[in-house]
């Protein structure tokens, strides 16, 4: 069985820490700001992926792809907390 790498480790634990800021924030702040904090969190992903070395990556799927996708998600939440009613 082979060992996770540290960096591997660092990056879930971030991703989680976020996904639980987000979380709270949606609860004590209101749900459109976490909505489109998330979105932030997505388009700052989605530029780390498109301009970060490879060996950083640990997905599968080439960087088109991954950065396609991310970016569709980022626009749809974007899109997401600006028209909908979310207080």
């Amino acid at each position: 069985m082979q060992e996770t790498p540290h960096a591997t480790r660092a990056v879930m634990a971030c991703a989680a820490a976020v996904v639980v800021l987000m979380l709270v924030v949606a609860v004590v702040v209101s749900a459109r700001v976490a909505v489109l904090g998330m979105a932030g969190v997505v388009y700052l992903a989605a530029a780390m992926r498109a301009f970060a070395p490879s060996a950083w990556a640990f997905g599968v799927r080439d960087r088109g792809t991954d950065v396609t996708v991310m970016l569709v998600l980022a626009v749809a939440a974007t899109v997401l907390g600006v028209t909908t009613n979310l207080d």
